[in-house]
C-alpha cells in the first residue's frame, strides 16, 4: 500500500484520520468495519463476490470517508432485503446503472473491469469513462492495479481483489491535491464531494460541488456560459470576430475553442477538450431526438461530465437559475431574471397585433417558419407570420416566392443583416408594400451579436425588447430603450456601453 493519507482531514473536516495509517492488509475497510470477517474473523478473500455485495462494501466506505449519508434513489425491480438500501444509494449516487433492461442482478458475480468502474466513480468521482479500457487505464495508471501484470477484466473478481482496489481507491485520494498538469483525468474534484444532477435530457450526470472550470458545448452555450461565469469558461465553440470580440471583455486569456458539438460545421475536438480538463461541459439549446446517446457518447470517450440545459426563450429563466446555481452565480443571476422578467412585461404590454414578415439573405426572400427560434422574439410578442410553409426546412433557405409576399402584404418587415435594409425603398419590388411605405422595415441588429439569431441564444432575451419596439413604438419610451440596451450588454457580455453607443444603434433600426 503507497502510504499515509495525509490530507483526509482537511478534506472531509467531518472525520478524524489523523491515525490513519494503512496496516498490512485492509486496514481501513476493517477499522472502520465496512467489511468484517465470517466466524474467527476469516475474510473468504478467494471466494467471488457478487454485485449486491460489492456495491455494500463501496457505499460504506463512501459515507465514511466523506462523513455523509446518501440518500436512496428509485432503485431496481429485482432487488429487495439487505442490498435494496446499499443498491438504491448507489443507483442515486450514480456509481451504478444496471444493465439496461431495469434490473441489477444482485446476486451475479461481479467482474473485475465493473468493481474497477464502480469503486472509481464512487471513491475518485471520475464519472463515465471509455468502457472498460478508460477505467483501466485510469486504474494503471493511478497504481490501483499494477500496470505490469496482465489483467483480464472479464473474470470474476474475487474479495481480495474487490477489496485491495477499494483500499487502493481511498489511498489515492491523498493525491488528488497533487495532479500534474498533463494529467488527462480532468473532474477530480479536491473537495471529494459529488452530487447527482439530473439534466434537461433526463440524464443522471455527477457532478462536482465546486466547479471552478467550464466549458461549452455549442455557440449557444458559449454565449449562455458567458454570460454567467466569464471568469469560469475555460473553453467554447470558436472565437469572436474581431469586430465582435470588442464586446466581449471578460474573455480569459487562456479560453480555448474547441468546435462544436452539433450543426453542419460539427468540429470537436475531443482531445483539446480532454487537455483543457473542465469540470463540466454544457450543452445548451435545442433539444434534439438523439441528444441523450449523443452526449453519452462524448462522455464516454473524454470523461468529462456533460449536462443538457433546455434552450428556449420561454424556458431561459430556469435555464439561468439551474445553472447559475451549479457555478455559485445566483447573485448575478438574479439580476439576470430580473432584466427577463421586465424583457417579458414589455412583450406582453401590446397594443397592436401587427403581422410581420422575416426575410433574409441579398434578395430578402429567405424565411423561416412559425414557431421557429429565430423569430420567436416577435411571435411572443404577439405578431403574427404572414408566410406559412409546410415540411420545409427549420431554418433559413426556404425560398418565399415574392408573388406571395405580396398578397400578404405584412404591416412589418424584419430583416437580417446586410441584406437589402438601406435599399429598399429603390427597389421597385418591394417599395409599394405598406411596410415600406410606412417605414415600418427594421434591420435586425448586429453588434458584437445578432439581436435575433445565429446563435439562438441569450441574444433572444434582447430579440424580445427590440420585437417589442417593432411591434409598438409607443411602448416605451426611446430613454428606456437605451437602458434596455445598456443593461443587456453590461449584464449579460459584462460590456459597459454608452449612451450614445445605445443611441447610435437604435437610430440605425429603422427604415427612414
Amino acid at each position: 500500500m503507497k502510504r499515509v493519507i495525509s490530507l483526509l482531514l482537511a478534506v472531509f473536516m467531518v472525520l478524524s484520520f489523523t491515525s490513519l495509517i494503512k496496516a498490512d492488509d485492509f486496514d481501513f475497510l476493517l477499522r472502520n468495519k465496512i467489511v468484517q470477517g465470517k466466524d474467527g474473523g476469516d475474510l473468504a478473500l478467494n471466494d467471488k463476490i457478487s454485485r449486491a455485495e460489492l456495491v455494500k462494501i463501496v457505499v460504506a466506505a463512501k459515507e465514511v470517508v466523506t462523513g455523509k449519508k446518501l440518500e436512496a434513489g428509485a432503485g431496481f425491480s429485482d432487488v429487495k432485503g439487505w442490498a435494496e438500501e446499499f443498491v438504491n444509494k448507489a443507483q442515486k449516487a450514480g456509481f451504478i446503472s444496471g444493465r439496461g433492461d431495469g434490473k441489477f442482478y444482485p446476486n451475479d458475480n461481479i467482474t473485475k473491469q465493473e468493481v474497477l468502474s464502480i469503486v472509481l466513480r464512487a471513491i475518485l468521482n471520475t464519472g463515465e469513462l471509455e468502457w472498460p479500457n478508460g477505467y483501466i487505464a485510469f486504474a494503471k495508471k493511478h497504481d490501483i492495479i499494477d500496470d505490469d501484470d496482465p489483467f483480464d477484466g472479464k473474470l470474476d473478481a474475487t474479495r481480495k481483489f474487490a477489496f485491495e482496489v477499494l483500499e487502493e481507491a481511498i489511498d489515492e485520494l491523498d493525491d488528488i491535491h497533487d495532479i500534474d498538469d498533463d494529467d488527462d483525468i480532468a473532474i477530480l474534484n479536491k473537495s471529494g464531494e459529488t452530487f447527482v444532477f439530473t439534466d434537461d435530457a433526463g440524464r443522471k450526470v455527477t457532478l462536482p460541488k465546486n466547479i471552478e472550470r467550464v466549458g461549452a458545448g455549442g455557440n449557444t452555450a458559449s454565449l449562455f456560459l458567458y454570460s454567467i461565469a466569464p471568469e469560469k469558461l475555460v473553453g467554447w465553440a470558436s472565437h469572436k470576430r474581431p469586430d465582435e470580440a470588442k464586446y466581449f471583455p471578460k474573455v480569459r486569456d487562456d479560453i480555448v475553442a474547441w468546435g462544436t458539438f452539433y450543426g453542419t460545421k460539427n468540429t470537436l475536438n475531443k482531445e483539446e477538450l480532454v487537455k483543457v480538463k473542465p469540470q463540466l461541459i454544457v450543452d445548451f439549446g435545442q433539444k434534439k431526438g438523439s441528444i441523450v446517446e449523443d452526449l453519452d457518447n462524448i462522455q464516454k470517450d473524454t470523461g468529462i461530465p456533460i449536462i443538457f440545459i433546455e434552450g428556449n426563450l420561454k424556458d431561459m429563466k430556469n435555464a439561468y437559475k439551474k445553472v447559475g446555481k451549479l457555478l455559485g452565480k445566483e447573485d448575478h443571476v438574479e439580476d439576470i431574471i430580473e432584466y427577463i422578467d421586465e424583457a417579458f412585461k414589455l412583450a406582453n404590454t401590446k397594443n397592436t397585433k401587427k403581422s410581420f414578415y422575416h426575410g433574409e439573405g441579398d434578395k430578402g426572400l429567405n424565411t423561416n417558419p412559425a414557431g421557429n427560434p429565430q423569430q420567436q422574439a416577435l411571435e411572443l410578442n404577439g405578431m403574427k407570420n404572414v408566410i406559412k410553409l409546410a415540411n420545409k426546412k427549420d431554418h433559413g433557405g426556404n425560398e418565399v416566392s415574392m408573388e406571395d409576399l405580396i398578397a400578404a402584404n405584412p404591416d412589418v418587415i424584419v430583416l437580417g443583416e446586410n441584406g437589402i435594409f438601406k435599399n429598399i425603398k429603390n427597389l421597385n419590388i418591394w417599395k409599394n408594400f405598406k411596410a415600406v411605405k410606412n417605414n415600418e422595415v427594421y434591420e435586425i441588429p448586429h453588434v458584437g451579436i445578432s439581436w435575433m439569431g445565429r446563435p439562438v441564444s441569450t441574444n433572444q432575451i434582447l430579440g424580445l425588447v427590440f420585437a417589442s419596439y417593432v411591434n409598438d413604438n409607443n411602448i416605451m419610451s426611446m430613454d428606456k430603450f437605451e437602458d434596455m440596451v445598456e443593461d443587456y450588454y453590461e449584464l449579460f457580455l459584462h460590456y459597459d456601453m454608452s449612451d450614445s453607443e445605445a443611441r447610435a444603434i437604435i437610430n440605425s433600426i429603422k427604415l427612414k
